[in-house]
């Protein structure tokens, strides 16, 4: 809590369990960010890249769902279709971050190619 008291608001009005959910959420976000990214590198090795990042998305959220079908027998705990899209979300915005980083990586290539073609 004395981390708030450096934000420019007052920190009464927030309610601690409301912070604590946010936290909960954000790092599950986060985990099935990289999740998703390593899939990609295991199924990269064993199909055209294309598929790959289907397949990475895909595992991540079935691992979703079965890590939520899970708590559903943990005393105190539940499972949330809330959560899965979470998840799905945040490997989502993985695999799309792979994806950006392999374009980028092709568009340079390309134009260092065109460079020394002009040569």
């Amino acid at each position: 809590m004395w981390i708030l008291s450096f934000l420019p608001i007052n920190p009464d009005f927030l309610e601690l369990d409301t912070v604590k959910i946010f936290i909960r959420k954000a790092a599950h976000f986060t985990e099935y960010f990289f999740l998703s990214i390593l899939f990609f590198r295991v199924f990269w090795w064993y199909m055209e890249r294309r598929s790959a990042y289907f397949w990475a998305w895909a595992a991540s959220v079935l691992y979703a769902m079965t890590d939520e079908f899970h708590q559903r027998f943990i005393p105190g705990r539940g499972a949330s279709i809330l959560d899965v899209g979470i998840d799905g979300m945040g490997a989502l915005l993985g695999i799309l971050l792979v994806w950006a980083f392999h374009k980028a990586k092709q568009s340079l290539k390309n134009r260092n190619l065109q460079m020394i073609g002009e040569e």
